[in-house]
């Protein structure tokens, strides 16, 4: 039976290794064989991808998600915003 750390680190390894989940903002927890994701998503889908990810990994009892959702306007504010500061000679 894994530690939790491994399956950590199997959960972490799985979703770097999906195109489509690798650059996501997504943290994961494990306590007992128990994952938690939590982060910010652009899309259902990508919660739901999380969430097969992490439950295929062995010995993993059950998948708790907090994931948030962020609407495309929340996350083009974001984008504008970052842009803003890369570009700024003002450091924030």
């Amino acid at each position: 039976m894994k530690t939790d750390p491994q399956i950590q680190q199997d959960v972490i390894a799985a979703l770097k290794a999906d195109a489509l989940l690798a650059g996501s903002d997504i943290e994961v927890a494990v306590k007992d064989g128990v994952v938690t994701l939590t982060g910010i998503v652009s899309s259902e889908l990508i919660t739901t991808m999380a969430q097969a990810a992490a439950i295929n990994i062995a010995d993993v009892k059950r998948v708790e998600q907090s994931i948030q959702i962020e609407t495309a306007s929340e996350l083009r504010d974001e984008q504008d915003v970052s842009a803003f500061r890369r570009s700024s000679p003002i450091d924030f």
